[in-house]
């Protein structure tokens, strides 16, 4: 998703659309989705060409901070859970979004694809044959590669807690995840926020960060799930659909709750300052909302 953000920010608009998650794909080089339309024999420079005549560029110059996704945009992500549960996958990786895309069937990447004759069926027999018949196998030899992480240099005093596939990482308590942006702000955050609270219910506390190959796991065996939605993160946006694609209820945490969507709205929520003060009651605040939280599961 952050490459389709850059995308955006290259129209100058101001929100994530179809096409720019399209364009993110393809930029994306090494990727089963880019590996399919190669197999294809789709020009993936003659789809930058498609969406830059059906697209104009904005009037946002150098747009900040989150940006929203389209409704359209949204869809594709739906979608693309979709195609990921069904082809038996725990993760949502580049294939599953250009099934999405295709089956959204009106959006700007869809006519683009629809016009360069990318057919669905196709495309889903070449993922079957790149990542073989039956994926929920994995072949045994195919190491997994822990991902490496930006943006949050002393998040590595936490990282050890997470638990990745093949890391070795063993979990020793009952389990939180916790779906929050990587930046510089946030290490203040956790640390005098969420780890304290988290230690205080006992938990072990799963941080998602950018990453989406382990996220179906953690969502599911999760006993408590908080997301800070503060801003919008696209990423944090996009694995809180899979969390309700699940029917998994999390704890919203926001700086303003005028930003979030309605549909948010009136799911439990905790509003913080970022504050030193703030920090501290949001702190005493999610300590007895997960405590209620686990009550209720135990009741």
């Amino acid at each position: 998703m952050g490459l389709a953000r850059q995308e955006a920010q290259h129209f100058s608009h101001d929100y994530i659309g179809t096409e720019h998650i399209l364009l993110g794909l393809v930029e994306e080089q090494i990727s089963v989705a880019v590996s399919v339309l190669k197999n294809l024999d789709v020009d993936l420079k003659k789809i930058r060409h498609e969406v830059e005549q059906l697209v104009s560029e904005g009037t946002t110059q150098f747009p900040m901070g989150q940006l929203p996704f389209t409704p359209r945009a949204r869809k594709v992500l739906e979608l693309s859970l979709e195609e990921a549960s069904n082809l038996g996958h725990t993760y949502i990786g580049t294939e599953h979004l250009l099934l999405g895309l295709i089956r959204e069937n009106d959006g700007i990447a869809w006519q683009v694809l629809t016009n360069m004759k990318v057919d669905l069926h196709e495309v889903r027999e070449e993922i079957l044959e790149l990542l073989g018949s039956d994926p929920t196998d994995p072949d045994p030899d195919d190491e997994y590669e822990e991902p490496e992480y930006v943006g949050l240099p002393k998040y590595e005093r936490y990282q050890a807690m997470s638990v990745f596939p093949g890391s070795g990482v063993e979990i020793e308590r009952r389990t939180a995840l916790i779906l929050m942006p990587e930046s510089e702000a946030q290490e203040t955050l956790w640390t005098e926020s969420l780890q304290p609270a988290m230690d205080e219910n006992k938990l072990q506390a799963l941080v998602s960060g950018q990453q989406m190959r382990p996220i179906w796991g953690w969502l599911r065996t999760a006993e408590v799930i908080v997301a800070d939605v503060t801003g919008l993160d696209p990423t944090v946006m996009f694995q809180l659909g899979l969390c309700f694609g699940l029917h998994r209820c999390p704890i919203l945490l926001t700086q303003e709750v005028v930003e979030l969507p309605m549909h948010l709205r009136n799911l439990r929520h905790i509003q913080y300052d970022d504050t030193s003060y703030g920090r501290a009651t949001l702190r005493v605040n999610l300590t007895h909302a997960i405590e209620a939280f686990l009550e209720q599961v135990r009741d």
